[in-house]
């Protein structure tokens, strides 16, 4: 079984780093393990005090810095949250660039990633992103999810509709469900095109410093997205599921009361479909599959509820509901299920797949490896790239 990236075991207190020894990544396209960890030293992390917590390989020169900021809310970040973060992100660097690093906590909550040698301005870009990417993975039963008038007509055509609509809804006190525990902010500017100039993030503040040297800032339309509803966008496909270069996505605003999520799957895994079609697949753990089953149950009853009599395979497309899941706000996937074929449902003991919505291989190995790893308990953003 793979082992962890990174150990929780304590070194000495007078040491302020440790060396990754013995490290050897073994990937595939299913996993990869590391045959030996590394030390964590988890003071430092939101405090004033300077980073001593550290996943750290000897780095006489590294040549690439990230630094991420991370954003909690209202709440402090915990402990076992600080831990989480440093250990995902240990592995996801292991997992992406391939080489030995070094991930920091340093003060004020910010998160330092060294490389100890540069790569080309797409490469740098895109690890960036997938170092810090959240990772939230959460299955929706669609059609009871949508709100306002997109419920009949489609997606919005752009962020500010949906944005606007959810931000005249109610909060909601205590939702267990919800994939949010925080209002979201979003800054728009005054165009009739209201283009998105910052956001989602968690606090004011975030957005008044991720909208800093865009134009338009200090009179954008600020909208807050309250706890119980969410914003999701879709990419146009083509008929092999493939997103459309270029084309501007739809967008959603939700019901923010997920039936399932990405804690509740095991063994994500890239694969080919026999139309050469990238896809990921996986299982799910035994709370996960009797709540799929459970979320495909009501998908199929709605279905049999509208159909009168005997319907052909055509009319029990057109008839059966479906679900959806979302990975980041992003819609991934909207599958129907035929209550003609699941009439009770579809049993979670073979596991499900992700079809589509991939755009190359590469980017499904990339979720794949995400929901692997786990996701990041807080959001982060980058706030600097430098070559060092």
């Amino acid at each position: 079984a793979p082992s962890p990236a990174c150990s929780r075991a304590r070194p000495p207190e007078a040491s302020l780093g440790f060396r990754i020894s013995n490290l050897r990544v073994i990937r595939s396209l299913a996993f990869f393990a590391l045959a030996s960890g590394a030390a964590f030293l988890s003071s430092g992390y939101g405090t004033g005090g300077e980073a001593e917590a550290a996943c750290s390989a000897t780095l006489p020169d590294p040549a690439l810095e990230f630094v991420y900021r991370s954003e909690a809310a209202e709440k402090a970040v915990t402990p076992s949250a600080r831990d989480r973060v440093i250990e995902v992100v240990c592995e996801r660097l292991q997992a992406f660039a391939g080489v030995e690093g070094e991930v920091r906590a340093l003060a004020g909550g910010r998160v330092r990633v060294l490389l100890p040698e540069g790569e080309d301005a797409n490469g740098s870009s895109r690890l960036a992103e997938l170092i810090g990417v959240t990772g939230q993975l959460y299955f929706y039963d669609w059609e009871p999810s949508l709100i306002g008038p997109e419920r009949m007509a489609g997606a919005f055509p752009n962020a500010y509709g949906a944005v606007k609509l959810a931000s005249e809804r109610k909060p909601r006190a205590g939702c267990a469900m919800c994939s949010a525990s925080s209002p979201r902010f979003y800054m728009f500017d005054r165009s009739t095109a209201h283009r998105l100039i910052a956001g989602p993030v968690t606090t004011r503040g975030a957005l008044r410093r991720d909208a800093a040297g865009r134009p338009r800032r200090r009179d954008g339309i600020v909208l807050r997205v309250p706890v119980g509803t969410a914003i999701a966008f879709e990419r146009p496909t083509s008929r092999v599921g493939r997103p459309m270069a270029g084309a501007a996505p739809g967008w959603f605003a939700l019901r923010d009361r997920f039936a399932l999520s990405g804690e509740e799957i095991t063994d994500p895994k890239q694969e080919i479909d026999e139309f050469g079609t990238p896809n990921v697949t996986f299982g799910f753990t035994r709370k996960g599959r009797i709540a799929f089953q459970q979320l495909t149950r009501e998908v199929a009853y709605r279905g049999q509820a509208r159909a009168i009599g005997p319907v052909n395979s055509r009319e029990a497309a057109e008839l059966s509901g479906r679900f959806a899941v979302a990975f980041d706000g992003e819609i991934k996937t909207r599958p129907i299920v035929d209550f003609t074929q699941n009439p009770d449902g579809i049993d979670g003991r073979t596991g499900a797949q992700i079809s589509g919505g991939f755009a190359s291989a590469q980017e499904a190995r990339d979720l794949a490896t995400i929901l692997r790893i786990g996701a990041l308990p807080i959001n982060l953003a980058l706030i600097r790239r430098t070559p060092r």
